[in-house]
């Protein structure tokens, strides 16, 4: 969703540091056709007049890792949590060798060094 085709929603983004002994999903600030979007301030807020779509990005510099998103909820007098995960398999994300990681850039159609993520 960063480069390519998008949508009517500009996610929202959340980083996730696999690299932490308890990962835990960051807030980032976002950008709307240059209209900067402050980091969401967590808990978060959705409503059906006001969807949102959540970006959550796992990132690793030393780890081979397999896992997946617990999102807790509530709503009314009701709550829960829900797992995002790969199919009912976890993500795998694994280290790149050397530190150099990749991203696909849809517009120019090929793989491109990825930006460096902010510790």
């Amino acid at each position: 969703m960063s480069s390519g085709c998008g949508g009517a929603l500009t996610p929202r983004l959340f980083d996730v540091d696999l690299d932490r002994p308890r990962p835990l999903a960051r807030p980032l600030p976002g950008n709307d056709s240059g209209r900067v979007l402050p980091a969401a301030d967590l808990p978060y807020t959705v409503s059906r007049a006001e969807p949102e779509t959540l970006l959550f990005e796992g990132r690793s510099v030393g780890c081979d890792c397999d896992w997946y998103l617990e999102v807790r909820w509530s709503s009314g007098g009701r709550s829960g949590s829900v797992r995002i995960d790969d199919g009912g398999r976890p993500f795998r994300t694994s280290a790149p060798a050397g530190g150099a990681a990749y991203a696909y850039d849809y517009a120019l159609g090929s793989w491109r060094p990825a930006p460096a993520a902010d510790s």
